[in-house]
C-alpha cells in the first residue's frame, strides 16, 4: 500500500486509524501481562478460562441487541460510548483480586468492547467507497497490529521498569493500558462520521437470523474458537511449556505482530489474485498443519516457527471476514451484521477458552492444539460456502 493512498483516506478515517493506534498500544500491553496478573495474585489457568468465558458469553448475548439498536438509533454515539466503557473498565481491573469483582469488571468490559466492535466497522465502511473498502480494512488491522506489537514490547519492558511498595509492577502496567485504552473513545468523540448523527432506520427489523446471517455466524464462531487459543492462552503456553520469561515472551509476541501485521497487509493482494472468500479459506486451510505440528514438536525454535507462520494466516484472512459481513447486506443492516459476526465470534471464543483453559491446567497441550487445527479445517470449509467476490485494490 503506498503512503499517497494513506493520505487520500478522508479525514474522519484518519482520525479513526489513530484511535486505532491508541487501541492497540493499550490492548498490546494488557495481553501480554493480564494472564501473567492472574497467576501472581493466584488464579489458575482454569478459572482464567472461566473469566474469558464471562467475557465472551456477555459479548455472545449482547451483541445483536446492540447491532439493532445501533442501526436504529444511530451507529456514531454507541461507537463512542462502547469504547469509552471499554477503556474505563481496563483502568479498574488491575486493582481488583476477587475472582467474582474481576467477572463483574470483565463482564462490563465486554459489554463496552461488543458495542464497540458491533459498530465500528458498519461504521467506518460509509467513509470510503465499496472498490476501497477491502484496502481499508486491511490499513485498519495493518495499523493495530504494528501498535499491538509496541505495546507488547511495553508490556514486557514495564514490569521491570515500574516499582511500587504497595502494587504490583503488572497492577501499575495493566493501569497504563487502561490509559491508551480509555484515549481510544476521548478520539473518537471528536469524529464525525458521515451519515451517523441520526439512526439509519425507521423501525427495528432483522431481529430473527436470516440466511446470510447464519452463515457468517457459523464462520465466525469456527474461527474465534480456533483463534482462542493463540489470542488468550500464548503467553501461559510460553512460560509454563516452554519456560520462558516475560522479557522473552514480549520479544517472541512482538516478532508475532510483525508477521501478523505482514499478513493483514498482504489481504487485499491475495484477493485481487482469487476472492475475498477462496483467500479466507485458503489461510485457514493452510493453519491446519501448522497447529497440528505446533503442537506435537518439541523443539522450542520450531514451535515458535509454526506460531508465527499460523499467525500471519489468520490476521490474513480476518479482513475478509470483516467484509462479507458489511458487503452481503444493505447498508441499514450493517450493524446487525456485523453483529451475528460478533456473536459467531465470540460465542467459538466463550466456549473454547474454558475447554483450552482446562486442557493446559491438566497439561493436555498436543490436544489444544489439534482442537485448534479442527476448527480451523472447519472454518475453511465454511468460507467455500460463500459466492466469490473480487477486491478492487490498486497498489
Amino acid at each position: 500500500m503506498k503512503l499517497q493512498q494513506i493520505l487520500q483516506f478522508p479525514k474522519n478515517v484518519k482520525l479513526y486509524l489513530l484511535s486505532c493506534i491508541f487501541f492497540g498500544v493499550g490492548t498490546g500491553i494488557y495481553e501480554l501481562v493480564y494472564n501473567l496478573h492472574l497467576l501472581d495474585i493466584g488464579i489458575n489457568s482454569d478459572d482464567i478460562g472461566t473469566l474469558y468465558l464471562i467475557n465472551f458469553i456477555v459479548m455472545s448475548i449482547t451483541s445483536v441487541p446492540s447491532g439493532l439498536l445501533a442501526d436504529r438509533y444511530g451507529r456514531r454515539w454507541f461507537l463512542v460510548g462502547g469504547s469509552f466503557l471499554f477503556g474505563i473498565t481496563m483502568l479498574l481491573i488491575p486493582w481488583f483480586t476477587n475472582l467474582y469483582i474481576l467477572g463483574f469488571l470483565q463482564a462490563l468490559n465486554a459489554l463496552g468492547g461488543i458495542i464497540m466492535f458491533t459498530t465500528e466497522s458498519s461504521t467506518i465502511a460509509g467513509e470510503v467507497s465499496d472498490e476501497k473498502r477491502t484496502q481499508l480494512f486491511s490499513f485498519i488491522y495493518v495499523t493495530y497490529l504494528f501498535w499491538d506489537g509496541v505495546g507488547t514490547l511495553l508490556g514486557g519492558q514495564l514490569p521491570y521498569w515500574l516499582t511500587s511498595k504497595y502494587f504490583s509492577q503488572y497492577q501499575l502496567t495493566l493501569f497504563i493500558s487502561g490509559i491508551f485504552c480509555t484515549l481510544i473513545g476521548v478520539i473518537r468523540y471528536f469524529i464525525k462520521f458521515k451519515y451517523e448523527s441520526t439512526g439509519g432506520k425507521d423501525k427495528l427489523t432483522n431481529v430473527f437470523p436470516k440466511a446470510p446471517m447464519i452463515k457468517i455466524a457459523t464462520l465466525a464462531f469456527l474461527v474465534g474458537g480456533s483463534a482462542t487459543l493463540a489470542m488468550r492462552f500464548i503467553n501461559i503456553i510460553l512460560q509454563s511449556h516452554w519456560g520462558f520469561d516475560t522479557s522473552m515472551m514480549s520479544y517472541l509476541i512482538f516478532i508475532e505482530k510483525i508477521v501478523s501485521f505482514i499478513g493483514a497487509a498482504l489481504a487485499p493482494i491475495i484477493a485481487n489474485y482469487f476472492s475475498n472468500e477462496r483467500a479466507g479459506s485458503y489461510a485457514m486451510l493452510l493453519s491446519v498443519p501448522l497447529l497440528v505440528c505446533a503442537g506435537i514438536t518439541n523443539e522450542p525454535m520450531l514451535f515458535m516457527f509454526l506460531y508465527l507462520f499460523r499467525q500471519g494466516l489468520h490476521y490474513c484472512q480476518m479482513p475478509y471476514l470483516d467484509i462479507l459481513s458489511v458487503s452481503t447486506v444493505s447498508y441499514q443492516d450493517r450493524s446487525v451484521m456485523s453483529s451475528y459476526r460478533e456473536i459467531g465470534f465470540y460465542l467459538g471464543s466463550a466456549v473454547l477458552a474454558k475447554v483450552y483453559g482446562g486442557l493446559l491446567e491438566s497439561s493436555n497441550f498436543v490436544a489444544a492444539f489439534i482442537l485448534s487445527g479442527v476448527l480451523a479445517l472447519l472454518s475453511g470449509l465454511v468460507y467455500l460456502r460463500f459466492s466469490p467476490s473480487k477486491s478492487s485494490v490498486e497498489f
